[in-house]
């Protein structure tokens, strides 16, 4: 049985975009109305609270990739040292994981959507956008490692211009502990 390999095809600006996207995707603009509502003024240790474990695993994550130099590190790691069912069974959690995430960032950005674009179906505005992102990803990883660049891009000037929009109209008298 001969080994396949798995090719290289993005480079680490774009893995590092590519992660970047993932967690200002999801946990800063699907995230945070539900976090305040169950934390509340406390969202903020919250989210100091889960960035501790979220560092480690990132170094963890980086020795990996550093020792283990194959694309899916983390999987050779699991299917050699480990066992090849339990490699195939991390395999098929990132697929759980994939699954369940994509509907609801799709759901997340059909809320925003529909704020704007009132009228429409959530439903079907999240169709549309896992069928944008199924397009997307048929292209290549080139292609929607680039759309993902783009995506962070706009994401983190929107942040700066509402941050700073919104610290030239604050009231220093509301910021009282």
């Amino acid at each position: 049985m001969t080994q396949e390999t798995l090719s290289r095809t993005i480079n680490l600006p774009a893995a590092i975009f590519l992660i970047v996207g993932y967690v200002v995707g999801a946990t800063i603009f699907i995230l945070p109305g539900n976090l305040a509502a169950d934390a509340g003024p406390a969202v903020y240790i919250a989210y100091l609270i889960a960035a501790v474990p979220a560092v480690f695993a990132c170094f963890v994550m980086a020795v990996i990739g550093s020792t283990i130099p194959a694309s899916g590190s983390l999987y050779v790691l699991i299917r050699d040292v480990l066992s090849p069912a339990l490699g195939f069974l991390y395999l098929w959690l990132v697929v759980a994981m994939a699954a369940m995430i994509v509907p609801l960032i799709a759901f997340g950005f059909a809320d925003y959507f529909l704020y704007f674009y009132s009228g429409l179906d959530s439903k079907l505005v999240a169709i549309i956008v896992i069928a944008l992102i199924i397009m997307i990803n048929y292209l290549g990883m080139e292609v929607a490692s680039g759309f993902q660049n783009l995506m962070v891009v706009g994401f983190i000037l929107a942040l700066l211009i509402f941050s700073i929009d919104g610290l030239t109209h604050a009231d220093p008298a509301l910021m009282r502990v």
